[in-house]
């Protein structure tokens, strides 16, 4: 079987199309994004990086410097935070 270039490029490209824009979207609705021009919106996808976590994940432990934001676009998340209580 094979496909040629043009049938590939226009499947593929739409394909893309489709997530960049359900991106692009999922972006604007974060109160932080939603005045930002398509075009920055453009550049910080670029610099995004889609990363599925597993139930149960740690991303960060109290105490840990933080190496990156997160954006969660489809589940939970779950902060714990310790608290020690004197009396």
């Amino acid at each position: 079987m094979i496909l040629d270039k043009m049938a590939y490029d226009r499947i593929f490209g739409e394909i893309y199309y489709q997530k960049y824009t359900a991106k692009a979207e999922f972006l604007k609705k974060i109160n932080l994004f939603s005045s930002w021009s398509n075009k920055k919106i453009s550049e910080m996808l670029y610099l995004l990086e889609e990363k599925p976590y597993n139930k149960g994940a740690v991303l960060y432990k109290e105490g840990d410097t933080p190496t990156h934001v997160y954006f969660v676009q489809e589940g939970e998340i779950e902060v714990w935070i310790l608290f020690i209580v004197k009396d």
